[in-house]
């Protein structure tokens, strides 16, 4: 949901695939894609920085005697596997990264790491161990265009955070509509994601799997614009019987009796 408040800040087209070959896909265009970022999101549990190696080892033995593929092995699986097309890949997590960098191979805490700025050393451990884990020659392993990314969203009430995205957007004219209720907002968008991201059903053709677990730039407005002019609330309805009553020169004390009856009548409804 993040992403898509960030990608709704530009103007380009975008399409957020949901649980398709990875956590998240995000391609150019719902249409007519060219290119494709794969994320992969882990939360961590101990809120420690990741280490290099902690991303690049292999898993625990299975039964039948292989290792599953590490964390960036099984990110750098879907470059290999969308060999020809235009492929980032990126790893987003809610720690930050402990990775040696520069020529002194000296251990930097990074929120933001693109891997070719790895010390050399480091650049090599990481090919070598992904050439290991997916049987590719290692002179095939290119690390161009790999992110390891911390996100800024919180672990907790995270529907606050979302509504406050949503608000700069209204404020700053990214949205061509006001967002009066950024809370109730950010709580629906989260719903609609939710809802792409839970179908894990077959799709035997592209336009099912778009319209089944793809979000697009028009989903995301379409969703947003349906709470730009809310209903009344019942104390609105209440306060414009009001003014009619006071334009049509109502009995005043009779209309300040009707008056005194609205926190009564609110209480009335919240309580059935």
């Amino acid at each position: 949901v993040l992403l898509v408040t960030e990608l709704l800040e530009g103007t380009s087209d975008f399409a957020v695939g949901l649980e398709v070959k990875e956590d998240i896909a995000v391609l150019d265009s719902p249409t007519t894609p060219t290119s494709v970022e794969f994320c992969q999101v882990k939360t961590n549990e101990q809120a420690v920085a990741w280490t290099l190696k902690e991303l690049h080892r292999k898993g625990r033995k299975l039964k039948d005697g292989t290792h599953p593929p590490s964390i960036l092995g099984k990110l750098y699986k879907r470059r290999h596997d969308f060999r020809g097309h235009p492929t980032t890949l990126r790893f987003v997590s809610n720690s930050s990264f402990k990775v040696p960098s520069g020529d002194k191979n000296v251990n930097v805490n990074a929120h933001n790491l693109h891997l070719p700025s790895l010390a050399e050393k480091a650049k090599q451990e990481l090919c070598v161990s992904l050439s290991s884990q997916l049987s590719l020659a290692e002179s095939d392993i290119d690390l161009a265009e790999i992110h390891l990314h911390r996100s800024n969203l919180p672990l907790a009430e995270q529907h606050f955070f979302i509504s406050g995205k949503l608000s700069d957007l209204a404020s700053s004219g990214s949205l061509p509509f006001k967002v009066p209720q950024p809370v109730v907002a950010a709580t629906m968008l989260a719903s609609e994601v939710r809802a792409k991201a839970s179908n894990t059903g077959f799709c035997s053709t592209l336009d099912e799997l778009k319209s089944a677990r793809v979000f697009s730039r028009s989903d995301a407005l379409k969703a947003l614009a349906l709470l730009s002019d809310p209903p009344k609330s019942l104390e609105d309805t209440f306060s414009g019987a009001v003014e009619r009553l006071n334009h049509d020169r109502y009995d005043y004390t009779e209309l300040q009796d009707i008056r005194r009856q609205l926190s009564r009548l609110l209480t009335a409804v919240a309580d059935r």
